[in-house]
């Protein structure tokens, strides 16, 4: 490892540099696949936190277990991996997508029929008992 006065750094096969006012870790894992990760604002704890994750980072790389989507190194990466899987599963009871096709119709000055509306009540019952 060396070090240039917080902001430049080498551990392994990584690099930490400065960027846009971020400590930046770059490597290359496995072959012809480039990585950049923005880690922590240029401060003293900004610093020590690129190089944990810098070490963490290269000891899993070492072990083969390295974490193509960076939520193990950054919480930022982790928290919007976390709002990714919230959008992409989502599901719906069927009163909740009647209420919102009720409420889309309504906009529109249509009214379900009698006759859906009943359909559905129908479906609901036979679904909870």
């Amino acid at each position: 490892m060396f070090s240039e006065n917080q902001s430049k750094a080498r551990i392994g096969k990584l690099s930490i540099d400065i960027k846009a006012n971020r400590y930046r870790i770059r490597f290359t894992y496995p072959k012809n696949s480039s990585h950049e990760l923005r880690i922590a604002q240029v401060t003293d704890d900004g610093w020590l936190t690129a190089l944990r994750a810098a070490k963490l980072i290269n000891q899993d790389i070492d072990l083969g277990i390295f974490d193509d989507t960076y939520a193990k190194y950054s919480p930022t990466h982790a928290k919007r991996l976390e709002l990714a899987q919230k959008e992409t599963v989502r599901s719906y009871k069927i009163i909740e997508l009647w209420e919102r096709s009720a409420g889309a119709t309504s906009r529109l000055n249509l009214k379900p029929s009698k006759r859906l509306k009943k359909i559905a009540s129908l479906k609901m019952r036979d679904y909870y008992q």
